[in-house]
């Protein structure tokens, strides 16, 4: 899907882009150019579509949790959020979003993965502002899944390197 680049930029706050807890606009039109984010248009407004699994993450009775990101430049986003994030990509099933997400998140091998049973918990819509991107309208497809991992791939702490140099941190609670 293409994007009108200039129009976007009239449309959005990109000066609040990269800054604070926002992810930089190249970002977002990464996320666009490989499916993840599609963009339509209503009343002149962009709104921003996706679809994401979170994957509820237990091991030795504890819960994976997104502890924060930190950006290139050195900024710190606390996150908090219980589980594993992540956008699907275009016609992929959600079900194998999943296994994705273990694999590019925790650097859990296929190998590794074999006999982890994961079981869906739900679908929901939301519609709110992007914290990632200030001033767009997201409105989110989320599928929910749980899955317990076995104790052999228990680490106290995992790091993933995203998109850019950006680094997630993920911890126990």
């Amino acid at each position: 899907m293409t994007v009108d680049v200039k129009k976007l930029e009239r449309a959005l706050p990109v000066h609040a882009y990269g800054k604070d807890k926002a992810k930089s606009f190249r970002q977002l039109l990464n996320e666009i150019a490989t499916g993840e984010t599609q963009i339509i248009w209503q009343e002149n407004r962009p709104i921003r579509l996706l679809s994401i699994v979170v994957v509820k993450v237990h091991c030795r009775d504890k819960t994976l949790v997104e502890d924060r990101q930190v950006f290139p430049d050195g900024r710190v986003r606390y996150r908090g959020i219980e589980g594993l994030s992540e956008k699907l990509h275009p016609q992929e099933e959600h079900s194998k979003g999943v296994y994705r997400a273990l694999q590019e998140e925790l650097g859990f091998s296929a190998d590794e993965l074999q006999g982890i049973s994961i079981q869906f918990l739900g679908r929901e819509w939301e519609k709110k502002e992007s914290l990632s991107y200030p001033g767009l309208e997201s409105h989110y497809d989320t599928y929910t899944y749980e899955v317990h991992i076995p104790d052999t791939l228990y680490k106290p702490e995992y790091t993933e390197l995203c998109e850019e140099g950006m680094h997630s941190y993920f911890t126990w609670k």
